[in-house]
Formats: structure tokens, C-alpha cells, sequence
């Protein structure tokens, strides 16, 4: 209960400065942000901690249930946890 009301916070906080497509890294470089309900394999496997079997199973969730809507819902898919949406929670989109 209490990791999905953390979650919940950093999603509202994340909807309350905005999504931008792009977000300045330290090194200078920039990660692209991930619409994890129409991302392919190649575009899911950017995100931290997600490679082609975490990237096939998202796919393979969204398939069988629909698009996801917050963080909350990735939690669900196989091989998805706290951490990694920890990791990535500024680079995932839900448009």
C-alpha cells in the first residue's frame, strides 16, 4: 500500500512539472522520453534497467490489458518493479 501511494505522489509530481520529450542529463547528453502504451521493443529497452525480455513483456501486458494509464500500472508487468520505475519514472509517458 504504502509503495503505491509513493508511486502516486511521484507520478502527480511528475504530471505537475510536465512531460517533455527530452530531458537534460548532467553529462550533457539527453534521454528521450518513453510513451511506454506505443513504444516498440527498441524505443522500451532505452529505459534503465529494461532490456528486450522486460521491453517484450510491457508490450505483452499492453496487449492483453490496455494501455497503461500511471506508474502504478506498470508495476503489474513481470519483471517491472520498484526500482526500475524509480529509475526512469522522468522518462515514461503515458500519452
Amino acid at each position: 500500500m504504502i509503495k503505491r501511494d509513493i508511486l502516486s505522489i511521484f507520478f502527480s509530481l511528475f504530471i505537475l512539472f510536465g512531460s517533455a520529450t527530452a530531458l537534460a542529463q548532467s553529462d550533457g547528453s539527453s534521454s528521450v522520453a518513453v510513451n511506454v502504451n506505443t513504444a516498440s521493443v527498441e524505443m522500451l529497452t532505452t529505459l534503465n534497467g529494461v532490456g528486450e525480455a522486460r521491453a517484450k513483456a510491457i508490450i505483452e501486458h499492453r496487449d492483453k490489458y490496455g494501455r497503461s494509464s500511471n506508474l502504478e500500472d506498470l508495476l503489474e508487468v513481470n519483471g517491472i518493479g520498484e526500482a526500475t520505475i524509480q529509475q526512469n519514472q522522468s522518462r515514461i509517458l503515458f500519452e
